[in-house]
């Protein structure tokens, strides 16, 4: 009776794991990258550096593709 209980869960457990997989390494890498967009723009910002602004030589459709 557990046998026959743990084989019709198997297929369930065949599509959630990667699933959850998934979801979980797609929130860390957003996480990562915007942790990564937010130091551009705190230096933009306190450091006077132009990652963002076209008069320092910076690419302003990096902001839009990253916003």
């Amino acid at each position: 009776m557990i046998k026959e209980s743990i084989n019709s869960l198997t297929p369930t457990i065949l599509q959630v794991t990667p699933i959850a997989q998934f979801e979980a390494r797609t929130v860390s890498a957003v996480s990562i990258m915007e942790s990564g967009v937010r130091r551009l723009l705190l230096t933009d910002r306190n450091l006077d550096t132009s990652f963002f602004d076209p008069a320092g030589g910076g690419d302003p459709i990096l902001y839009q593709h990253l916003f």
